[in-house]
């Protein structure tokens, strides 16, 4: 009887055993295969987010270029009735892409004579009419009005026209052209409108230089797409521009003193003004690439000569919004009238952190062009949130302090910027690199 008791209760603590062991190990399992699957859905995620962003590029793109959208036989009706003249030109591609862009700054520093100082202004509207006129042939228009207070009520409002050209895209070998005005290819900031550029204020450099605005100027401009055995991008450009007079900068420091009665001026151009630039891009691998340009501007007498070095690093995570880069501009500066040779830089570090999120810190140094033996220098740090391609705020801070004054007590200059930058239509993207 005991022995028909034992066989039972052996066999039903054996099978509940298995079943503990086996419960555990699929326990196991199922943690194993979650985590797995946790996984493939970053990777996923990964993979959708940077494919959308590639798709975002892309349709950017299509923007700019037009032309590349229609197939060539659509430019002309090919119907017997009707000739294929400039007027049967597919009306469609006429039709303009208009943008607005706006630019809101408030700043805040030590500066008690500055008029601006804490107030918030919508320093810059920008509208920009651009699209092709004829196959191959694009124009575009860009007017801007800035505001700036003049006193503790009054403004002063400019407007100006930042750019008005019309670009040939397609000549005879691999050769373009630009009749109008335009923003000087000089260096990389200068070329770029500021609502795209990575910081809020004007490098102190290109301020000593130009003024409180990009270097623009009318002119005819030619470049050529250099054939080479490398087999790498390298251009070359060449411009004639009347040498129209620079605006003064707001932000430059007018130091005056009994003894040195220092006043920093813009270059003053003397007639016709030539521009030359050439850049070469080269990859260095699936996620990395190097840029290294130069660029030279000379009047006619010559009064002022400008040589630019540029130099650019980037590296990108694959599969990620992961970017770095430092980016790199030197000029001198050979003037005749005073005989001195001003220099300055500039160097920016800049880090994507995700879809949203930038952040970079920037140097600055530049002599003075009226006395090369002072200066002036700058280290500035800056977080920008992108919502999309058409509206960002940004926070920067900066540190500006002066060198080899001996007989005058410069206190440096702290300042805070917060700036919301919006605008619709398909000109107020980024620069896509």
């Amino acid at each position: 009887m005991k022995k028909m008791i034992v066989f039972p209760a052996l066999f039903i603590y054996l099978f509940f055993g298995s079943l503990c062991v086996y419960a555990e190990n699929n326990k196991a399992e199922i943690a194993q295969l979650r985590k797995e699957m946790n996984e493939l859905k970053n990777e996923f995620k990964t993979m959708k987010d940077y494919y959308e962003r590639k798709i975002t590029d892309l349709e950017l793109k299509v923007y700019e270029n037009d032309l590349n959208a229609l197939p060539e036989k659509n430019y002309y009706t090919s119907s017997a009735e009707s000739k294929p003249t400039s007027y049967s030109f597919n009306q469609s591609i006429l039709n303009p892409n208009i943008s607005a862009v706006a630019d809101i700054k408030q700043r805040f520093n030590d500066d008690k004579g500055d008029e601006n100082r804490s107030k918030l202004t919508v320093g810059e509207v920008e509208l920009n009419v651009a699209g092709m006129v004829y196959p191959d042939v694009k124009g575009n228009l860009t007017a801007s009005i800035e505001t700036e207070y003049s006193g503790e009520s009054d403004t002063s409002t400019d407007l100006d026209l930042e750019e008005g050209y019309i670009h040939f895209l397609s000549l005879p070998f691999n050769t373009q052209l630009i009749i109008g005005r335009k923003l000087i290819d000089f260096g990389l900031l200068n070329p770029v409108h500021t609502h795209e550029w990575a910081f809020p204020d004007m490098p102190l450099v290109l301020g000593n230089l130009f003024g409180h605005h990009p270097w623009n100027d009318d002119g005819i401009q030619g470049s050529i797409i250099i054939p080479n055995p490398w087999d790498i991008y390298w251009v070359a450009k060449f411009g004639v521009w009347n040498g129209r007079e620079l605006h003064h900068h707001d932000d430059v420091l007018a130091a005056s003193a009994s003894t040195y009665n220092l006043q920093n001026s813009v270059v003053n151009w003397g007639d016709m003004v030539y521009t030359t630039r050439t850049n070469i891009n080269i990859p260095l691998g699936d996620n990395s690439d190097m840029s290294i340009g130069y660029s030279s501007a000379w009047d006619e007498r010559p009064n002022t000569v400008l040589h630019d070095f540029d130099f650019t690093l980037r590296y990108w995570w694959p599969l990620s919004y992961h970017r770095i880069k430092w980016q790199n501009e030197y000029i001198i500066a050979k003037i005749q009238n005073p005989k001195i040779e001003p220099q300055g830089f500039y160097s920016l570090l800049e880090y994507t952190v995700n879809k949203n999120w930038t952040v970079g810190t920037r140097w600055d140094y530049t002599q003075y062009n009226e006395n090369d033996k002072f200066n002036q220098w700058a280290n500035s740090y800056f977080l920008t949130y992108y919502f999309n391609h058409g509206l960002y705020a940004r926070v920067m801070y900066r540190y500006k302090d002066f060198a080899d004054f001996p007989d005058m007590h410069q206190e440096c200059d702290n300042t805070l910027w917060f700036q919301v930058v919006w605008g619709l239509g398909p000109h107020v993207h980024p620069v896509q690199e």
